[in-house]
This record gives C-alpha cells, sequence and structure tokens, in this order.
C-alpha cells in the first residue's frame, strides 16, 4: 500500500511481512491526524514512483 502521515503505521505492519509492504515518505509533520499545513499531500505525494514499482518487484519475486 502507499502510505500516507495522518496516522503512520495506525495500521501496518500486519501479517506477512514479505506479502504485506508499505511504501512511504516519512516527514516532519507526520501524525498530522490528516489536517496538513501543506497545500498538497505531501506525504502522499512525494513517495517516488520508483520505490512504489521497487516493492511491487520485490513482492512479485518472493510470492512467485
Amino acid at each position: 500500500c502507499v502510505m500516507g502521515g495522518g496516522h503512520p503505521f495506525r495500521f501496518y505492519p500486519y501479517g506477512d511481512p514479505d506479502r504485506h509492504v508499505a511504501v512511504y515518505k516519512e516527514m516532519d509533520c507526520y501524525s498530522c491526524n490528516w489536517q496538513c499545513i501543506y497545500p498538497e499531500i505531501r506525504c502522499i505525494q512525494h513517495i517516488p514512483s520508483e520505490a512504489v514499482i521497487h516493492e511491487i518487484g520485490r513482492v512479485l519475486k518472493t510470492i512467485g
């Protein structure tokens, strides 16, 4: 999953860590209760797509 910082790690980690993966970008404003002080939700929008693609590949190798 792509995880933002409003409630970080509230529902993660759980299950098998090889199959259940969260990609996130920790920031100084983490735990904001989704009361973002920025005009964009940076903790989600600044997650590099390469990081998501990397984790998808890693999980596919693990389960395949």
